[in-house]
């Protein structure tokens, strides 16, 4: 008898032992084909730790190990969701494995919440940019009557940014519906903004109408503009994809652009892709010196922040500090 309740204990430990093996090997080699078996596992480890905690059992080894796992999966949720997306989204995923309560579950959302900060640590920074030029802002406002339709549209535009964060489309159209209604005439920044928003929504038609508009308004001799503007609209709007696409038109016409580098940067910071950020920021820098030193400087602050935090980005390579 003494034996027999041996080996149930013994069996159990070893099967989770081994289970949390499989996991760790398969952590950093996710794809579509293993991820939904890994987060099922995750489940049964969780549930082996239940029963077999229920008796007097030292864990602390396993349990260290668990959480050690855990911790990887929060630092670096992309390897999770990226592999999910491949093979439906963790949405669908989720509701083939009810309930689906473990964290590792939700990484997507977690993502969100870190991209949704991310753009507005974006926000604050293009408003630096504009702080910087507060002597000029404050010179104009003092000596020229202000433009009602330049208001208007900075009004417009500052509300669509908190609404674009949190995805509420259909109220950022209504601001842009109305704030088109009061203006004496077309705004290209604001036709950019009803462009994003209607590809948000499906509204494909009325996007590529609006956004012609802008670049028809903008002018080919500064198209770079319209897609930098373009680009980082959509990345305020969380479409990095987009905004990509758009920073890569930019440099297809000028390849010493640093407002398409600085864009690139910002969309490697939101991924997570520190080392390709870093790289985009050095570019944004090494162009924006003579020619947009206020650029330059924000890009050396953002370098800088990346190296110093390197180590909680960087679990399996230590970033070379820039001369």
């Amino acid at each position: 008898m003494a034996y027999s309740i041996k080996e149930n204990l013994r069996n159990p430990i070893v099967q989770l032992r081994e289970d949390l093996d499989t996991a760790e090997r398969l952590a950093p080699q996710l794809n579509r084909e293993n991820v939904e078996s890994f987060l099922q596992l995750l489940d049964r480890i969780e549930e082996q730790f239940a029963l077999i905690e229920s008796g007097e059992v030292d864990l602390r080894p396993e349990r260290s190990r668990q959480i050690s796992l855990h911790h990887r999966l929060e630092r670096i949720p992309g390897s999770v969701v990226s592999a999910a997306a491949r093979a439906g989204g963790l949405r669908k995923l989720r509701e083939q494995n009810p309930p689906a309560e473990g964290f590792w579950w939700h990484l997507d959302a977690l993502i969100a919440t870190e991209r949704r900060r991310t753009l507005r640590r974006l926000a604050i920074l293009i408003g630096g940019i504009i702080l910087v030029l507060g002597g000029i802002y404050f010179i104009v406002e003092t000596f020229f009557p202000p433009d009602p339709n330049v208001l208007l549209v900075n009004d417009a535009t500052n509300a669509l940014t908190e609404l674009a964060i949190e995805g509420r489309w259909e109220e950022a159209l209504a601001v842009i519906d109305r704030t088109k209604d009061e203006l004496t005439r077309p705004a290209p920044e604001l036709l950019i903004w009803e462009g994003v928003v209607s590809e948000r929504l499906g509204l494909t038609e009325r996007a590529e109408r609006s956004l012609a508009e802008a670049r028809n308004l903008i002018g080919d001799e500064n198209e770079n503009l319209f897609w930098v503007t373009l680009g980082n609209t959509r990345v305020m709007s969380n479409d990095l994809e987009g905004g990509e696409l758009a920073a890569e038109a930019a440099l297809a016409l000028n390849p010493t652009e640093a407002q398409a580098f600085f864009l690139l940067a910002t969309i490697a910071e939101t991924r997570g892709e520190l080392l390709q950020a870093i790289e985009y920021y050095e570019q944004t820098f090494e162009y924006a010196a003579d020619e947009n030193p206020q650029l330059a400087v924000i890009s050396r602050v953002r370098l800088g922040t990346l190296l110093q935090t390197g180590g909680g980005f960087f679990p399996d390579e230590t970033p070379t500090a820039t001369p």
